[in-house]
């Protein structure tokens, strides 16, 4: 796909398998991303990424049932330029730890989920706080700037950005090009920029597979409707559609972004198409019929043709001969189309022993999303899988969809049986009392959802039992040693709001030497605006020998704060960066920053023809950051409860975006 996108990811799931003393692993998804591991020290000379994954890993060898891990990559449309891509990606090492290279961290779903719950905008309302990123984090796009007015505004998009966007389009270097084309369909509005789909319609019949996929992918992304017919005939590899890619079979992954953004185009003719790759494709095509799936997933549940949606899922998802992997996406349409009414058919795939076990996880992470406390067969489900399920990940969902659940409750006075036994599992949990110690991360995580209220301050922050959990996260925290443990208790402390743990999580900051824990810490301290930190995250935003990861990451930290300072040093460590992962960290956290002032080095370095392609390619994908007019990065809502380990070439890279 994006091939400088993935040289943005500083560490991938792949990474984290292949590496016996990679940290934590997970990958760079942006703004989450708490989660990946990052580097004392950079590699610029390590090997690209094993395409091909880890054979025969995946969440089953974790917890003993079958399962699924990253997909096996192969070069199918013949660029070669998949996935892994090139000379992208580079593995780091950090210090091993008791969860490292595990199907099980948490860090694998805070890595696809964080994006929702980073948009903290029920508690920047409350707090009063009003900045330029911060209005990035919490989705708020190029009309609703921040009150500092230091975001893009749409005449710098339309006079400097878009323009510069559109003439790299047309580069012959793939690193370049790939990333420019979703760049500039993430800045651009075609209702304002009309033009902006005949540039991007070319980019299909590049002779680089990145640059075709990524174009697929961009039609949907920029919100087009001009774009479905094309979309069409591409999904459906029609004789219009190879002619579209220039000739030859459309390539697979062409076909599954084409069907991601006919969803979120969401037309009917579109949605005829995706029913049709979701209903009528056998076991060869899985890979199609799951991105079919997904972009279904992205239709509104008052959509006329709703109904019709789930019942050709409901249909595909009793045929045992489905494909598990598709039927794990399914489950997870069914929850988004159908919210709670479905509960009850999500908890008979539970009480079904012939359910496959990644079913069975996608339904906990389905049961987190929809269901309700006051729902006594889901909570009851839940609690046993908890206490009794074999499968450690279906376990750890469990606790999460509990923790989800009860934050979600409004009138948590009237249901305190239910909560009751909520807290009670997590006050065990957190202490590492449960079937399993490793289970405590999940459980801080769930503690922190519980005890924030779903974002809602009303319903959840400030009440007994929701002190009382913080409470144990602070002293959970205090006692652990293990960094990717650590890390969970920090963020987590960072979710719920927990301001009398900053000053701790700060002296740690400066104390601790584990990069992985210093990124979490990064993250947590943001979310709280503890100030005594901002020094030392700048610095650390400073710093030439800055980890790419963490550099990124203290960025992020200073950015949830409303401080801006770091631009001028990181633009100095962009352009005299002397490694690629230099140029990756700096492009990244300017990028993250969504400060205006950095618009005109990022535009030099992306346009400047004496810089490498890959160099000028991390300048590009930090524009289509910086200045993306959507509310939420625009693959957020694809990912969002979607089973991250149920793994396809298309989800796989989705993931790996910036």
């Amino acid at each position: 796909m994006i091939r400088v996108a993935y040289s943005l990811l500083v560490f991938s799931i792949l990474v984290a398998l292949t590496l016996p003393a990679s940290a934590h692993g997970g990958i760079y998804v942006v703004p989450g991303d708490a989660g990946s591991p990052s580097s004392a020290k950079d590699d610029p000379a390590a090997s690209p990424t094993n395409p091909a994954g880890a054979a025969g890993v995946g969440p089953g060898a974790a917890s003993g049932s079958a399962g699924f891990g990253p997909s096996t990559r192969s070069s199918r449309g013949g660029s070669g330029r998949l996935g892994g891509r090139g000379s992208g990606r580079r593995g780091a090492r950090t210090g091993a730890s008791e969860a490292q290279a595990g199907w099980n961290s948490w860090e694998f779903w805070w890595n696809a989920n964080s994006a929702q719950y980073l948009s903290l905008r029920g508690r920047l309302e409350v707090s009063g706080a009003s900045t330029g990123f911060i209005g990035l984090l919490t989705g708020k796009g190029l009309s609703l700037r921040g009150a500092d007015g230091v975001r893009p505004d749409q005449r710098m998009v339309s006079e400097l950005i878009a323009p510069a966007l559109t003439s790299l389009t047309a580069e012959r270097a793939g690193d370049i090009a790939d990333s420019a084309v979703l760049a500039l369909a993430r800045v651009s509005d075609p209702a304002q920029a009309p033009g902006a789909l005949d540039a991007l319609l070319p980019q299909l019949a590049h002779a680089e597979l990145s640059v075709r996929s990524s174009a697929a992918l961009a039609l949907g992304v920029l919100g087009d409707v001009r774009a479905e017919a094309a979309l069409v005939e591409l999904a459906r590899d029609s004789s219009h559609g190879r002619q579209l890619v220039g000739g030859g079979h459309v390539s697979s992954l062409v076909r599954c972004f084409s069907a991601l953004s006919l969803g979120m185009l969401g037309g009917d003719e579109g949605i005829g198409c995706l029913v049709g790759l979701t209903s009528d494709l056998g076991p060869s095509e899985r890979e199609l019929s799951v991105a079919a799936c997904m972009g279904l997933s992205q239709i509104p549940s008052e959509h006329p043709r709703a109904g019709m949606i789930m019942d050709a899922a409901k249909a595909r998802l009793a045929d045992r001969y489905t494909d598990p992997l598709l039927k794990a996406h399914l489950v997870t349409l069914l929850a988004k189309l159908g919210g709670q009414p479905r509960v009850p058919e999500l908890v008979d795939l539970l009480e079904d022993r012939d359910t496959d076990p990644i079913v069975r996880q996608s339904v906990a992470l389905a049961l987190g999303r929809v269901a309700a406390v006051t729902q006594p067969r889901a909570v009851e489900r839940l609690q046993q899988l908890i206490e009794s399920e074999r499968d450690a990940l279906t376990r750890q969902l469990a606790i999460l969809a509990l923790g989800r659940m009860g934050g979600r409750d409004q009138q948590p006075a009237e249901h305190g049986e239910a909560h009751a036994a909520i807290e009670a599992m997590l006050t065990r949990e957190l202490a590492g009392k449960g079937k399993q110690s490793a289970q405590r991360s999940w459980a801080g995580l769930a503690a922190a959802l519980y005890a924030r209220g779903g974002g809602d301050a009303k319903h959840g922050a400030g009440t007994p039992r929701s002190d009382r959990l913080v409470a144990r996260l602070a002293a959970a925290y205090e006692r652990e040693s293990d960094p990717a443990h650590r890390g969970a208790f920090a963020v987590a402390l960072g979710l719920a709001g927990a301001r009398s743990a900053g000053p701790q999580l700060a002296q740690d900051l400066r104390t601790q030497h584990d990069d992985g824990l210093r990124g979490h810490l990064a993250i947590a301290l943001g979310l709280l605006g503890e100030r005594e930190a901002e020094d030392d995250l700048m610095r650390l935003c400073s710093a030439d020998r800055t980890a790419p990861t963490l550099r990124r990451k203290a960025a992020t930290g200073l950015g949830l704060m409303g401080r801006r300072d770091a631009v001028p040093a990181l633009v100095r460590v962009l352009t005299q960066a002397g490694t690629l992962g230099e140029s990756a960290g700096a492009a990244a956290a300017l990028g993250l920053m969504g400060d205006r002032d950095a618009v005109d080095p990022l535009v030099g370095r992306a346009t400047d023809t004496s810089a490498g392609a890959l160099s000028r390619g991390f300048a590009v994908a930090a524009l289509g950051l910086l200045a993306e007019r959507g509310r939420l990065p625009f693959h957020a809502a694809l990912l969002a409860d979607a089973h991250y380990l149920a793994r396809t070439d298309a989800l796989t890279e989705l993931m790996d975006l910036l």
